[in-house]
């Protein structure tokens, strides 16, 4: 594993689930936030259909409360999915930034952006999704398609040739069985 110098400190992609234990971490740690999810939208289905509402999660938190706490829970229930969304979309074009700024690393290797270009990326990126949310509403059904199928063949093409480059293969069994944290201390 690889751990990459940049200037806003040590950066390495999944490393934390790579050193606490490798592959069978990651698949399994997967596979149950997976079903984890799905007993959470099962539950939010079940609770749908009994009060069906556009309101959403903060109406169902105010009728299935006390009186008294109903207001309290229905505002933070309303208030922690808006914050949630905007920390979510600054994060990814906060990331989409530093990508910008990375690929000029393509054309000079010896490029190392600096804080203050990151932050100014940042703003340009966030001024190009406010200026395409208020100006090109109308094609955000196109771009959210494009995107998805961007996203699904970017991942086959990654996961493709990741399998056809790779110079070691680990067996089915190290992938979905073999635990190994001696890096992480416990």
């Amino acid at each position: 594993m690889a751990i990459i110098a940049t200037p806003f400190g040590l950066s390495a992609t999944l490393s934390l689930a790579l050193v606490d234990g490798q592959c069978v971490t990651i698949f399994w740690g997967w596979l149950l936030v997976t079903l984890i999810s799905i007993a959470i939208a099962a539950s939010l289905a079940e609770v749908c259909s009994m009060f069906p509402t556009a309101a959403g999660v903060y109406y169902w938190s105010a009728v299935l409360s006390t009186k008294e706490w109903a207001p309290i829970v229905s505002f933070v229930d309303g208030l922690l999915p808006l914050v949630g969304n905007w920390t979510v979309t600054l994060s990814i074009n906060f990331s989409g930034a530093q990508m910008i700024l990375s690929a000029i690393t393509l054309w000079d290797e010896y490029y190392v952006p600096t804080v203050w270009q990151t932050i100014l990326m940042f703003w340009a990126v966030m001024l190009i999704h406010a200026l395409v949310n208020i100006f090109c509403s109308r094609c955000l059904k196109f771009i959210n398609k494009l995107a998805m199928y961007w996203i699904a063949t970017a991942v086959l093409i990654i996961l493709i040739v990741t399998l056809a480059m790779a110079d070691h293969k680990n067996a089915a069994s190290f992938v979905f069985g073999h635990y190994d944290a001696p890096a992480s201390g416990w």
